[in-house]
């Protein structure tokens, strides 16, 4: 099978398994004396379970005693038509090659590719054991896992064959099964995987015996041309045409050039938000989408970065138009070229292609291991035209992978000796075809390009150990993504791994707005961010994350990365201005899943240094600054009954003081604490509060505190807007409350 496939697959389980843990083996219901109830016995099943081939119209489900049975009597057919089968639970998630269905702590992939090595008796066991260790053990979904295929079974023209696992994340034990069947020179695999066999044994036996594979799936017509549309003849740079798509710069590019956010009005919006990861990001739905706190923090920071250009969106969605898979006509022309930018509905579906650089799956896959195999995989696409199982665009970067782009690749032209063009549509440059050259014998790529047309022309280049030339297919950006800053989101994805996305724990992921560095320290001193201007990662599994913007200014980009923290790990934040000839405002941003943090317009001075310490859960932020003025800190915070967001601005303070915020959910407090100050200071507090129906505010600035003392805000307690909301004074910060204050509502509008 296609290694990219195997790879997307095992993440998608691992992931669906990894959820129903978090949320613990649901119990099943109760069922009549009569209910037919399974004799398979869990050690080992595969030893007594009896498969027998049965034709797809004899299949009739069992009962069972788990939520599987309720879809065990449909019959499933893949859109492809290239396997059917009993229907597993609920369906997950559907592309050309694969399907996965989930239900009651188990979860089951059915995919088919092309088989590597014939499946035999003698080949059954070195097949089983990779593909296990690469959808498993590669990904780090389990620890570890036990196989013995010499106890396999026999049934429905393929083998079955029990293995149990120890899950990386929890030690917790599990258990599943691969079936392995093959059609001609097509390999067939059914997985399972799940915290109790013998409750899901008869659905899954059922799914098994009714699976019917079908060698010769329906394969696309390709479309007809328009014959109103003029296609220019293939260009040539002087080689034979290897493979050519059809795709025209001039007629399938835009006609617009590259663009910051100075250029438009609208990026991503809340509908564009929710169409990606769903209504989960909506913390009401009550007149549209409004975004949970998190969401739309995350939402502004895509939006911020975008200011260095468009260039992934442009050039995914380019494509997607040219495969029908986005019809122009929704924005106003019949081909890309006929748009204009003036135009409300095109920027923001710029935007949402560009976004998805960042997400998963979108972003959880990628050909880079060599600029040879970034070759050959536009071939082998580009040749096949509309039959083509997926399209692809290409990522350039820097060696460091600063000055990322995207352009759209459309023909690949062999010059001879070793040498091709990848002919591409860089938006950068409209209406024109350029080229990547790769050498096959040295390994190495090179791309004569600029930021922008007014720039100066560079040099991007690469070689097989710099993984700077990459491919980005389009079909996992066109399903919903995960949502790893909605509550209850425990896992992420490692950023460009080896042209693949291993499972990871989760992060909380801090951004930057403005010029100065930051430096991320943990408890034990470990260190991510730059020191002395020089980049340092010492924290294990911590990740920067870079974006590909191709656009203003991009070539000596001072864009600081996204840094991902793995959760748990408590850390501090030093904003360092040593590199700074004038004064700098810079705001910082920690995300992480259902909450957020934000440090406001904090001011700097050439070579001061503030520090921001946080907790892992985003509860809790210290702040200390040499300065009278502090910034705004912002909590951001989904719970089950609400959500909240939380301004806290200290209005008069003393230069040097520290200050700490705690927010907490469980007694509904949002406390501050003084201890490290010596003077009093004035506070302000605002509260944003989003239920299911309603969106209300409330306003305060008027909050005296002494050094060394707690103030606790009550505001679970609140009523509603206009009424007063009432704080707690533990004077000492001795853990006695002393006196409570009534807080009048100040708010006067948005």
């Amino acid at each position: 099978m296609k290694k990219y496939t195997w790879f997307v697959l095992t993440m998608l389980i691992a992931i669906s398994l990894l959820a129903a843990q978090c949320d613990g083996p649901a119990a099943p219901p109760e069922v009549e004396d009569e209910a037919l109830e399974t004799e398979i016995e869990a050690e080992p099943p595969a030893e007594e379970a009896e498969l027998e081939a049965v034709e797809e119209e004899d299949v009739e489900a069992p009962e069972a005693d788990n939520q599987l049975g309720s879809n065990s009597d449909e019959i499933y057919t893949h859109p492809s038509g290239a396997f059917s089968m009993v229907m597993f639970g609920a369906e997950q998630e559907t592309t050309d090659d694969y399907v996965i269905f989930y239900g009651d702590g188990a979860a089951v992939l059915a995919a088919y590719g092309e088989a590597p090595q014939d499946l035999t008796e003698d080949s059954l066991a070195g097949l089983a054991d990779e593909l296990l260790d690469i959808f498993l053990v590669q990904t780090q979904a389990v620890e570890s896992y036990e196989i013995d295929v010499d106890q396999y079974e026999e049934g429905n023209n393929g083998y079955l064959v029990y293995f149990e696992a120890v899950l990386t994340d929890t030690g917790d034990d599990n258990q599943g099964e691969i079936f392995l069947t093959q059609a001609d020179s097509t390999l067939y695999a059914l997985i399972l995987l799940t915290d109790d066999y013998d409750r899901v044994a008869e659905a899954w036996y059922a799914t098994v015996e009714s699976f019917t594979p079908n060698p010769e799936p329906e394969i696309a017509a390709v479309p007809e041309a328009d014959p109103e549309i003029d296609v220019p003849a293939a260009p040539s740079t002087g080689g034979e045409m290897a493979a050519d798509s059809g795709f025209r710069p001039e007629v399938n590019g835009f006609s617009f050039e590259n663009y910051g956010n100075d250029s438009v009005e609208f990026n991503l919006t809340e509908a564009e938000m929710q169409r990606m990861f769903g209504d989960q990001v909506c913390a009401n739905q009550a007149g549209g989408c409004t975004l949970t706190p998190p969401a739309r923090q995350w939402m502004e920071q895509i939006n911020g970065y975008m200011d260095g250009g468009h260039c992934e969106g442009m050039a995914v969605l380019s494509l997607l138009m040219y495969l029908d898979q986005i019809e122009e006509s929704d924005f106003g022309g019949e081909v890309a070229h006929d748009l204009s930018l003036e135009n409300e509905a095109l920027q923001r579906e710029i935007a949402y292609w560009w976004t998805t650089q960042s997400v998963f799956p979108a972003a959880s896959e990628r050909v880079n291991e060599s600029p040879a195999a970034v070759l050959d995989t536009l071939i082998e696409t580009l040749a096949a035209g509309a039959a083509a199982e997926e399209s692809w665009t290409i990522g350039i970067y820097q060696p460091d992978f600063s000055g990322g782009h995207a352009i759209t690749p459309f023909a690949v032209e062999d010059k001879g000796d070793g040498l091709y063009h990848i002919l591409v549509y860089d938006n950068n440059f409209p209406n024109e075809t350029r080229f990547i050259e790769v050498d096959r014998n040295a390994n190495t790529w090179s791309y004569l390009a600029s930021t922008n047309p007014d720039e100066p022309l560079a040099l991007y280049e690469g070689n097989l150990d710099t993984q700077t030339l990459e491919l980005s297919p389009s079909s996992k950006r066109l399903v919903e993504q995960a949502c790893e800053f909605c509550a209850g989101q425990g896992f992420g994805m490692s950023h460009r791994t080896m042209g693949m996305a291993a499972l990871q724990p989760g992060y909380n992921e801090i951004w930057l707005e403005g010029e100065t560095d930051l430096l991320i320290t943990t408890s034990d001193g470990q260190r991510i961010g730059y020191v002395e201007g020089e980049f340092v990662n010492e924290i294990s599994g911590a990740l920067t994350k870079h974006f590909t913007f191709g656009g203003i200014d991009v070539w000596d980009i001072n864009q600081e990365p996204v840094y991902r923290i793995p959760l748990g790990i408590e850390f501090s934040i030093t904003v360092d201005a040593s590199q700074a000839t004038t004064g700098l405002t810079s705001t910082v941003v920690m995300i992480g899943p259902g909450y957020d943090l934000v440090v406001e317009d904090l001011y700097l001075d050439p070579g001061a240094q503030d520090v921001i310490t946080v907790s892992p859960d985003g509860r809790t932020l210290s702040y200390s600054t040499e300065y009278n003025d502090a910034p705004d800190m912002i909590f951001g915070v989904e719970t089950p009954e609400a959500d909240y967001e939380f301004i806290v601005a200290a209005l008069d303070i003393e230069a040097g003081a520290e200050f700490t915020v705690n927010l907490d959910l469980e007694n509904g407090d949002l406390s501050i604490n003084t201890d490290n100050t010596t003077e009093d200071g004035t506070y302000e507090i605002v509260m944003y509060r989003i239920d299911d129906e309603s969106e209300q505010w409330f306003n305060n600035n008027d909050i005296y505190m002494e050094p060394g003392d707690t103030a606790y805000l009550n505001f679970l307690e609140w009523v509603g807007p206009g009424s007063s909301m009432f704080i707690d004074i533990d004077y000492g910060s001795d853990g006695e409350i002393d006196e409570t204050l009534e807080l009048p509502d100040e708010f006067e509008g948005e």
